[in-house]
């Protein structure tokens, strides 16, 4: 994600899964045009946590 421009991205590792955060937001609506712009790009299965 990094090297796509996502300076934000971080990379979770667990047994099962590797997770990957990109960006942290106070408001909700930046976090869900994010989210579009990452599905848009193919990363169907992005959402938002709290």
């Amino acid at each position: 994600m990094k090297s796509s421009g996502y300076k934000d991205a971080y990379i979770r590792k667990t047994d099962k899964t590797h997770q990957i955060q990109v960006g942290a937001f106070s408001s909700q609506k930046n976090a869900e045009k994010l989210v579009k712009e990452l599905k848009e790009q193919g990363h169907t299965d992005a959402w938002i946590t709290n």
